[in-house]
């Protein structure tokens, strides 16, 4: 029960900064968050307009109509990069699919 208590958020305190006008606690929360991307953002390296553009879209019409196929090695690289995750009703667990990668990619 406790576990369900703690998912449905029964039983638990909540706090809450004080404040009589909701207006002005939205506010604060707003410039709170401001402030805190701001200070990230000033500790990111700037990227100058010159070596970033926008990518192009290769379609005009809204719809898919023609895809390129990947190379194996570009594969390898997304699968590896984003990770594998496998559910419990997949037929080849987790360890087996990176132990056998070159072999299962080009199926």
């Amino acid at each position: 029960y406790n576990v369900v208590n703690r998912e449905l958020d029964r039983k638990q305190d909540h706090i809450l900064p004080e404040a009589q006008d909701i207006a002005v606690l939205s506010k604060k929360f707003n410039e709170y968050f401001n402030e805190k991307i701001e200070n990230i953002r000033a500790t990111l390296p700037s990227i100058s307009s010159s070596c970033y553009s926008e990518p192009q879209p290769v379609f005009s019409d809204g719809y898919l109509n023609e895809f390129s196929p990947c190379t194996e090695g570009e594969l390898r690289d997304i699968i590896q990069r984003s990770g594998i995750k496998c559910a419990p009703s997949d037929f080849l667990p987790e360890h087996l699919v990176k132990e056998n990668i070159d072999t299962l990619i080009p199926l």
